[in-house]
């Protein structure tokens, strides 16, 4: 909405005038500025200057709404793993910012995919018939998986047989956490608003950040990430998405401080900073076969838990991948 409208005609139409001649017409960029600033621009009166603030601050804030409005409108739509026996771990929901996180070759691109494929079916057969966009920020996509998985899908999900899947997926590559931050705040938007998106995957946060900043950087990091993921929230809760971030952890911390729910000694990297701003936390954990008692259908097991969201219990799930994707023990029958 226009400045002047806003506005109303209770205020001047000099001191209207007087913003919109300093180049003040956005209401964001004037709340984001000083009084003493505004009053530089446009030569006003503080106290004037401090009204239209007052007056534009009040159509900004969000609007009061009662429990029985947020129960009715409030849609958090669950996207399937693609596999019943890793949705028992608990599907993740749109409007949610979800951390995917666990060492190298644990299965976390995996399942990634997987949910690109997940996302493209009709709700009865647990996606929201939604594309994806898949964000790599260390490696090119995995086109040569993602084309195995694409030609095994109809088979595995018969709902998306008549779908071409491969059009559903925008991928793009970024390199700095720059490149990350101008492409969360101007392109991403963009995107989730004209094309039916409802699902993105970065893979992975913690490589922008660990390479960008050095040791005696965390306080400029950790402002940046709460930016970041200040942002990424707001778009996934605007947009009713569901935004998966796969995070790297960090390996030999003492026992007696870890969560209760590691399953090693490892922690998320990022720190708190960025556990702060998550709503819900995936583990993934490879096992070797000395670890695990599995047949010779898989040589590898791999285990997904829900290690912190506040609408899931604490619970895990075995799965092994295979040319397929990804399947649960429970599943495949192997215990």
């Amino acid at each position: 909405m226009a400045l002047r409208a806003l506005l109303g005609d209770d205020v001047h139409p000099a001191t209207k005038a007087a913003f919109s001649k300093a180049g003040l017409t956005d209401l964001t960029e004037i709340l984001c500025r000083s009084v003493p600033e505004i009053v530089a621009q446009t030569g006003l009166k503080a106290s004037q200057v401090a009204d239209v603030v007052c007056r534009l601050s009040l159509h900004a804030a969000p609007k009061p709404s009662t429990a029985a409005h947020l129960l009715t409108t409030a849609t958090h739509d669950p996207i399937s793993w693609g596999d019943a026996g890793l949705d028992r771990v608990g599907p993740i929901r749109t409007g949610h910012l979800i951390d995917l996180c666990g060492e190298s070759s644990a299965g976390k691109t995996q399942l990634a995919l997987q949910l690109c494929l997940a996302v493209q079916q009709p709700p009865e057969c647990g996606g929201i018939s939604a594309r994806a966009v898949f964000i790599n920020t260390e490696a090119r996509f995995p086109m040569s998986r993602w084309h195995q998985l694409a030609k095994h899908c109809a088979q595995r999900y018969p709902s998306l047989a008549s779908i071409a899947v491969s059009d559903n997926v925008f991928t793009n590559r970024i390199n700095t956490a720059d490149e990350f931050w101008m492409f969360v705040h101007e392109a991403l938007p963009s995107l989730l608003s004209s094309s039916g998106v409802r699902l993105v995957v970065i893979d992975s946060i913690a490589a922008l950040f660990r390479a960008d900043f050095a040791l005696d950087e965390s306080a400029a990091r950790a402002h940046v990430l709460f930016d970041i993921g200040r942002q990424l929230k707001q778009l996934a809760h605007a947009h009713k998405t569901a935004i998966v971030c796969i995070n790297q952890v960090s390996a030999h911390v003492p026992e007696e401080v870890l969560p209760s729910f590691a399953p090693s000694r490892v922690i998320p990297a990022l720190g708190l900073a960025w556990s702060s701003c998550i709503n819900a936390r995936y583990f993934v954990r490879r096992i070797t076969s000395r670890e695990a008692s599995v047949q010779a259908a898989c040589d590898v097991e791999r285990q997904l838990s829900c290690a912190l969201a506040p609408h899931l219990p604490e619970e895990r799930a075995s799965f092994f991948v295979d040319n397929d994707g990804c399947h649960s023990m429970e599943q495949a029958g192997i215990t």
